[in-house]
């Protein structure tokens, strides 16, 4: 699951949707907070009935839930970025 915050959308995304998903059983919760300022991502994998934090080694999270899926997490808020070179790197899997 993913969820991307708004002003109007920061306690129900980081406190309510959070619990929510969590009691729901979602494998994985991404939140991505693009807002100037505020930029931030925050990775989350359910372990055991509760989340926790997955770990960014290297600017690169390695998504759980999706094998062999991955990202710079630089690319969220790069807006120089483009998404089809993102993704010809990630299907050639050129990770650091």
């Amino acid at each position: 699951m993913i969820e991307v915050v708004s002003k109007d959308s920061v306690r129900r995304d980081r406190q309510e949707k959070f619990l929510e998903y969590e009691a729901a059983g979602i494998p994985e919760y991404w939140i991505i907070d693009p807002r100037p300022g505020f930029q931030r991502a925050d990775f989350y994998e359910l372990a055991e009935g509760a989340y926790r934090p997955l770990p960014v080694v290297d600017g690169v999270l390695r998504s759980p839930a999706l094998p062999g899926f991955w990202l710079r997490t630089e690319w969220l808020f790069d807006e120089a970025a483009r998404a089809i070179d993102a993704i010809r790197e990630i299907l050639g899997d050129r990770a650091p």
